[in-house]
């Protein structure tokens, strides 16, 4: 015995120093879950005599403790590190802190030698009355709900049954083991049967609902009138089922497949009512191309909207075709309508008198009319042989060029006339011809009609109205005496011009087409020269774009077969300016040159214009450039004289004797000069030029043009103009220069250096002979 004493407290002694040496001296056991160092109680270094059985005895009772714990944590940190629930987890730590508090207090060696049967007895207890029960409601606590919100009552009883079953597992655990792995086995396999099973139920769900939607979309395809759009109307179920696809809960089965049979149901309605109103607007679309009329046009949009508002308030595919037909009836009877009364305003546009004319398509200060161009013919009556103040020479008036279009334009103004004395028979063959298209409508029409004092016929085709009229009776018509006119009126509705051709006989033909932004006049008609017949031509036309207006006259006078007079021009307006470039001069004898008046386009006023002239001098040919200024323009003029040329006048080129500011010395042209030859061309000088100014004459009432002689200045461009102010005052004693604005000057320098040129490109375009052809096609 006392041998069993020893051994033991050397094993003890042992375990002591293994102990001492591992956490070294005075160290305390751990009190964590899962530590493996057993609670050791160590001897007194300095036992008293006496003490070795206490010293056995407190060895054993540390020894029977470790044990216990060791035990202990043999049980519990296994399952404290597997389990996946964080209550129990807790729940089990707390059960071990209590069990390794409780050993740790144990101080007899009897109770300690009882620890480790304790500590299973007590998990086994603990597994069974407290974490089984726990683990129970933590399990229900978790699957309950997950049964709870199955709302498919198969799947619900199917897990419930499953669960129940997997219950029982539990109630047969013991151990502190089996209660954790039980439990998230139960956890595991019930949440993977609930998901596997709802993943079957769903496919066989899904797999239900198209059966059901299959036949569904079938009937309602075979509603759909368009083929194409049956083809479309299957694309897109097919891109719908994905919809059903992609759900992943059983619950959301159902008003998935409510909402692709929505969908399908509004697609194919809206995308069939979308092709009926694509069919009507095509029949809308083709009815705007045949109408010219704005007002018209926008009409049929209006009534159209009226009838696409019908089509999309159809509710049922199968009502669309029938829909669709009866308001494609309604669209082409609308559009028989407008269609008449289209043709019905043109036919009264070309029977009514015209009062356009290319005034409108011009500033109004370019027209004589306008009121800073008529002037008082007192204001006019010049004496230059006096001394007249420059500051009375009346600022109106213009210069040929402009004066040539003033004259073509007003030919035409009084051949509109002709309208006049013929409304009587225009009206009566417009209303015969109105009743006509009420009742005869086609797209194609031709009508022969006549009545008292007239004749004609009415055509329409390809988009055209022809309306033409024979007075068969005489009118007398002002300026031409007793005629019988012969008006041939054509309307193209697609470029909305009117055209109208009126003859005279002989005597008189003019041909006009107007357009919104266009006005084209060609006139011919006779005259007598010496006792002998002559005819004068003329060709107008202007055109309007993107800001710009831009025109071309020509105008000949034909004598005995040969044009004796040939004049062309061409006008611009734009920034502000009417630029006129063209070569007719009655002032300079045997001018073979090209003239660009410039003019402010708000008040009609002459600011100059440049000169371009060729002439041969020794045999040398040379272009001369000459700048033309009102007097008003040249500062230190202040009064002029003109008379005729007398043999005081040294200067061999000047035309009249000018005298300036009062004085009595002539005026003296400096000149340029060559060696051997001498005197070339006079850098400037005062010449008469002329000018048109317009009165009023109330009698007849109508404006009156005054061609007067007006003095001007020259100045040859270049080193000529530079040098102007001190030649002036070297040569003559007055200090002169051009006040003329030098934005103004700029634009007459820039439009002789670009639109000459273009002038003599186009001053050939158009002959004589052109004019007369283009007007007797007409006849």
């Amino acid at each position: 015995m006392k041998k069993k004493k020893i051994i033991a407290l050397l094993m003890g002694l042992a375990i002591v120093g293994t102990l001492t040496a591992c956490g070294g001296r005075g160290s305390t056991p751990s009190t964590n879950p899962g530590t493996t160092n057993p609670p050791v109680t160590q001897p007194s270094d300095n036992p008293s005599p006496g003490s070795g059985s206490t010293n056995d005895e407190t060895i054993e009772l540390a020894l029977y403790k470790s044990a216990a714990i060791s035990k202990l944590d043999e049980i519990v940190n296994p399952v404290i590190e597997k389990i996946p629930d964080e209550d129990l987890k807790t729940a089990i730590k707390n059960f071990y802190d209590t069990e390794k508090q409780y050993i740790n207090g144990i101080n007899d060696l009897e109770t300690a030698k009882l620890a480790v049967n304790k500590v299973v007895d007590d998990t086994k207890a603990f597994a069974k009355d407290t974490l089984k029960p726990l683990a129970i409601q933590k399990l229900n606590d978790v699957i309950n709900p997950l049964i709870e919100k199955i709302t498919y009552e198969e799947l619900k009883n199917s897990v419930q049954s499953f669960y129940d079953t997997e219950m029982a597992k539990i109630d047969a655990t013991e151990t502190l083991a089996e209660v954790s792995d039980t439990f998230k086995e139960i956890l595991d396999d019930t949440k993977t049967f609930i998901s596997t099973e709802t993943e079957k139920v769903i496919i066989a769900l899904k797999n239900k609902a198209l059966e059901e939607l299959d036949p569904y979309v079938a009937a309602l395809i075979a509603k759909i009138p368009y083929d194409t759009l049956k083809i479309d109307t299957q694309a897109f179920y097919n891109e719908e089922k994905k919809k059903l696809e992609a759900v992943d809960t059983i619950e959301g089965i159902e008003p998935c497949v409510k909402e692709i049979r929505d969908d399908l149901e509004e697609y194919a309605l809206t995308e069939t009512k979308k092709i009926a109103v694509t069919k009507l607007q095509e029949v809308v679309d083709a009815g705007i191309a045949k109408i010219p009329n704005p007002e018209f046009k926008e009409d049929l949009t209006e009534f159209s909207k009226t009838m696409i508002a019908k089509l999309n308030a159809v509710t049922a595919i199968e009502d669309v075709p029938t829909t669709l037909t009866t308001v494609i009836t309604e669209t082409e009877a609308h559009i028989q309508g407008l269609l008449v009364n289209t043709i019905k305003e043109y036919v009264a546009r070309l029977t009514a008198v015209e009062t356009a004319t290319a005034y409108d398509y011009l500033p109004a200060a370019m027209n004589p009319s306008y009121s800073s161009n008529v002037v008082n013919a007192s204001s006019i009556n010049y004496d230059f042989t006096l001394f007249t103040n420059v500051s009375s020479i009346n600022q109106a008036g213009y210069g040929e060029q402009w004066q040539m279009v003033v004259e073509n334009i007003n030919q035409s103004v009084a051949m509109a006339k002709v309208f006049n004395v013929a409304q009587t028979a225009l009206s009566s063959a417009g209303n015969a011809v109105d009743i006509y298209i009420t009742n005869s409508y086609a797209e194609e029409m031709s009508y022969t009609f006549s009545g008292s004092g007239y004749s004609g016929k009415f055509e329409f085709k390809d988009a055209k109205l022809v309306f033409n009229i024979t007075l068969t009776d005489s009118v007398t018509v002002p300026g031409f005496g007793s005629v019988k006119p012969v008006i041939k009126m054509e309307y193209d509705l697609t470029k909305e011009a009117k055209g109208m051709f009126i003859s005279l006989g002989d005597s008189y033909k003019v041909k006009y087409v107007i357009t919104e932004n266009s006005y084209e006049m060609a006139t011919t008609y006779g005259l007598t020269i010496a006792g002998k017949s002559a005819s004068r031509s003329s060709y107008l036309s202007i055109v309007k774009s993107n800001g710009k207006t831009t025109g071309h006259i020509y105008e000949y006078t034909t004598y005995e077969g040969s044009d004796i007079i040939k004049a062309c021009a061409d006008f611009y307006v734009e920034n502000g300016y009417v630029s006129v470039v063209g070569n007719k001069s009655s002032g300079m004898t045997g001018f073979d040159g090209y003239i660009n008046e410039l003019y402010l386009a708000n008040e009609g006023r002459l600011l100059g214009y440049e000169v371009r002239e060729e002439l041969t001098i020794a045999g040398v040919t040379v272009t001369y450039n000459t700048l033309w200024f009102n007097l008003w323009d040249i500062q230190g003029i202040n009064s002029v004289k003109v008379t005729d040329k007398t043999d005081s006048n040294k200067s061999g080129k000047s035309t009249v004797d000018v005298y300036l500011n009062g004085s009595s010395k002539m005026l003296s042209p400096t000149y340029n000069t060559k060696p051997i030859i001498g005197k070339t061309s006079r850098k400037y000088d005062i010449e008469y030029r002329t000018r048109y100014y317009y009165t009023y004459d109330a009698e007849n009432d109508k404006y009156v043009a005054n061609a007067v002689q007006v003095p001007m200045m020259f100045i040859q461009e270049g080193d000529n103009y530079n040098s102007f102010s001190a030649d002036m005052l070297r040569d003559n004693g007055i200090t002169a220069s051009v006040s003329l604005s030098s934005n103004h000057l700029n634009k007459i320098l820039d439009d002789h250096d670009t639109l000459i040129d273009v002038f003599i490109t186009n001053k050939d375009a158009m002959s004589s002979e052109a004019i007369i052809a283009y007007l007797e096609q007409y006849e």
